[in-house]
């Protein structure tokens, strides 16, 4: 049974493609054959404009190739695209383990919809060990965002009953962890950035 969020998100994913393919400065009227000639040559934004593209026409083997090339070249949005289709089996083969690994890459770096689907694996303990902490962690982190804000409250409180007030004491501990290491790891890229 599909979640709220996934019949929201399914509702949402022409939007969201639409407002992917002008963010990363593509024309959304450009054919697939003018995207794919800028993907081949290693241009990122074309890859995962390309790998929504192949999504959106239901060719998830070709957008799980796409995202992937443009999830190594650092595209936070293809990296969780690409572990949802890890993690789902859509155009490559169900691998919990490669999910986790671009869930977590996005997350990392404050892709929401990635930090929820950390918080869900661990909840869950799909490819992961169940980890009650870990899981209201992340999901402290993704409730930043007012697009989640709903699912990430009714998780949590279901979490709650399920877990022992030390746990959320470590739950909370662990969230401001997890933002101090995500602003450090922006102050880091922010110096990057900076120096000549």
């Amino acid at each position: 049974m599909k979640s709220n969020l996934h019949k929201l998100l399914g509702k949402l994913f022409p939007l969201l493609f639409l407002t992917a393919i002008i963010l990363t400065g593509c024309n959304p009227e450009q054919s697939n054959e003018e995207l794919k000639k800028k993907a081949e040559n290693g241009d990122a934004k074309a890859q995962f404009a390309l790998g929504d593209k192949y999504a959106v026409e239901k060719n998830f083997s070709e957008a799980a190739k796409w995202y992937e090339k443009a999830a190594e070249q650092g595209v936070v949005d293809a990296q969780n695209n690409l572990s949802g289709a890890y993690f789902d089996g859509r155009g490559v083969e169900k691998n919990y383990a490669e999910a986790l690994k671009w869930f977590r890459k996005a997350a990392e770096q404050g892709n929401v919809l990635a930090q929820y689907n950390l918080g869900n694996a661990y909840y869950n303990g799909k490819g992961v060990e169940k980890d009650y902490v870990e899981a209201y962690a992340w999901y402290n982190i993704a409730a930043t965002s007012q697009l989640l804000a709903a699912s990430v409250k009714n998780r949590q409180d279901d979490l709650e009953k399920e877990m022992s007030p030390d746990q959320i004491v470590a739950a909370k501990k662990r969230t401001e962890e997890l933002k101090a290491e995500n602003e450090a790891r922006t102050v880091g890229k922010t110096q990057k950035t900076l120096e000549p």
